[in-house]
């Protein structure tokens, strides 16, 4: 079973020969495989012509003026048109030209008279391997893309989990400067109430001693005037005692009772 054959790649492509039959033959060939075909008859249109970045470049060597060593030593020289693969077209053959041309940057050598059938294949080749190029550029970019996002989810994931931990540790204080404010409540509520105790007992005892003090300093008030009351009275009975010495049964049975008079 035959494998299916893939459709050749289209591009853009530059052919730089000062003959203008080789321009004409290869963009014939190219064209029918539906390439946008350019050509120009020497360097320094080559080099004009290229700021248009085409996809490649076909580049004859032999020519008048610029050659086609200097036309890619430029291209490769130029920020814009350094990635443009360049496949060289010569009637040299020698080892030393081919690999001249490679050190200079050509990635092919196509040699003079060239078949198109293996123009055609070297093209697809490289107009291939440039979009191989591209897409693994592509993917890297993406993937360059994911990682940039990824890093940065991981340094905001970071962030959000040292806040995290720093609101954690917050909440954690704050809880105990909360207990230890519960605590101190607790205790001056204890000494407060214990404060009110010993106040109200205070209060009562200053006012117990109100109420005793009152009959205690009326009595000590008026213990002299009892005292000379007292004194008189004796002096009195003294008196009586002696103006009647003997005193009726009853009412010295009476005065015995009491106690005997101080003589």
């Amino acid at each position: 079973m035959s494998k299916p054959q893939t459709q050749p790649i289209k591009g853009h492509i530059l052919i730089v020969d000062d003959v203008p039959e080789n321009v004409q033959l290869l963009s014939s060939a190219l064209s029918e495989q539906g390439h946008q075909v350019r050509g120009v008859l020497s360097g320094e249109m080559a080099i004009r012509a290229s700021k248009s970045l085409p996809d490649l470049i076909l580049l004859d060597i032999m020519m008048p003026g610029v050659d086609g060593y200097e036309v890619c030593r430029r291209l490769k020289e130029s920020p814009q048109t350094c990635n443009i693969p360049v496949i060289f077209l010569s009637a040299l053959s020698d080892v030393a030209e081919k690999v001249k041309a490679f050190e200079i940057g050509g990635v092919d050598y196509i040699t003079k008279p060239f078949q198109l059938k293996e123009v055609r294949a070297r093209v697809n080749h490289q107009l291939k391997l440039q979009q191989l190029q591209k897409q693994l550029v592509a993917q890297a970019e993406m993937l360059s893309e994911k990682n940039t996002r990824l890093q940065q989810e991981i340094r905001e994931r970071e962030l959000i989990e040292t806040a995290l931990r720093a609101s954690e540790n917050k909440e954690r204080e704050k809880t105990q400067q909360l207990s230890q404010t519960l605590q101190q409540l607790q205790t001056a509520q204890s000494q407060l109430i214990q404060q009110e105790k010993m106040l109200g007992l205070g209060q009562l005892v200053a006012g117990v001693a109100h109420e005793i003090n009152n009959p205690v300093t009326f009595i000590y008030g008026n213990l002299k005037c009892a005292d000379a009351y007292a004194q008189d009275l004796l002096a009195a009975l003294k008196i009586y005692q002696r103006a009647i010495p003997q005193l009726p049964s009853d009412l010295q049975t009476q005065v015995d009772a009491l106690g005997h008079l101080e003589q």
